[in-house]
């Protein structure tokens, strides 16, 4: 049930983050705004995270800490959902925090009409301190250009996390949308294709409202080559069934090289070291390439990516090795 009191409900799962915690709710509490829920989820820490968020809680009545075993960001999300009493809903990472200028903007856009899914850009902060903006490619300040908000969906990785957007809870509830606990790598983007699915009306906003802390090491890069291409077959699958709904041949087509992409992503990736060898080849192997290359020509890759699609193509992994190995040592 929705408390008419609450305009947004702020969802912040947290898990061994006594070094973040404490600046994430300050960037939040900083606003005066009094209709504002912070649920904050500790899932099971062994660190100081919750003695951290009981001192938070204690002084600033809008935070409401829920303490539960660990059982993964998922499990910790869905807690979060099932806690909220706002009509607007957003997510926050814990080692993460809000544009306070922003965040005042958007406070102020959820008092008028906001549309069913809104999207913001973010800056990217990374561990030497250096601050980037990734913004959306729009003249203006804010679109709903349907044709290029379907191909941030679908074509690009543009809206693969959940946070930085801005969701209705009658929506959420109406069609029950959670998050799935039974897989750890896209779990954000299985939640967000649900919810952006059964949206009516759409806004994306060039309005930096979250810090996003760029780590060295993520959950994605420590999953094994075996997992990653099981969790890419997952989200290929889920992906094509919403795609293949889709009016638009241009962005059909755009979505099969975007998907080309993240297979060329995991050879780059998973090609170094002495297994190497072995994670090219079930990468070159696997079902979900096989669907993926099924779909292409070499007329469709653009030119600097041809040399990958023509080694997969002939599974040509000894030379994919030695590809990737010299390409790293390019970029550096």
């Amino acid at each position: 049930m929705i408390d008419n009191d609450i305009l947004l409900s702020i969802v912040i799962p947290a898990y061994n983050s006594e070094l973040y915690i404490g600046k994430c709710l300050e960037s939040i509490c900083s606003n005066a705004e009094n209709r504002i829920e912070i649920i904050v989820v500790d899932d099971g820490s062994s660190d100081t995270t919750r003695d951290i968020v009981v001192r938070q809680q204690n002084n600033d009545r809008r935070i409401k800490g829920v303490f539960k075993e660990n059982g993964g960001v998922s499990s910790a999300r869905n807690a979060g959902l099932s806690k909220v009493s706002g009509k607007y809903i957003m997510f926050l990472d814990a080692d993460d925090y809000l544009d306070e200028t922003v965040f005042e903007h958007l406070i102020e856009y959820l008092k008028g009409s906001p549309a069913d899914f809104t999207a913001y850009s973010r800056n990217i902060l990374y561990t030497d301190g250096t601050v980037r903006k990734s913004r959306f490619d729009i003249s203006e300040q804010e679109s709903s250009d349907m044709d290029y908000i379907n191909e941030l969906m679908y074509a690009t990785s543009g809206f693969n996390e959940c946070w930085g957007k801005i969701y209705k809870k009658e929506i959420i509830d109406l069609y029950d949308i959670k998050f799935p606990q039974d897989i750890a790598v896209g779990e954000d983007l299985i939640f967000v294709y649900e919810y952006f699915s059964c949206s009516r009306s759409y806004l994306i906003k060039n309005e930096e409202l979250i810090y996003y802390r760029q780590h060295e090491g993520s959950a994605m890069k420590a999953t094994h080559v075996d997992k990653r291409l099981e969790y890419t077959r997952i989200l290929y699958d889920i992906g094509q069934s919403y795609i293949n709904e889709l009016d638009n041949a241009e962005i059909k087509q755009k979505s099969k090289i975007y998907y080309f992409r993240v297979i060329t992503n995991l050879c780059r990736e998973f090609s170094s070291g002495q297994e190497g060898y072995n994670n090219l080849k079930k990468v070159y192997k696997d079902e979900v390439t096989k669907k993926i290359m099924k779909k292409l020509n070499l007329k469709m890759i653009p030119g600097y990516k041809k040399p990958e699609y023509l080694m997969i193509k002939m599974k040509a992994v000894r030379l994919s090795c030695l590809y990737y190995k010299l390409k790293a040592k390019a970029v550096k």
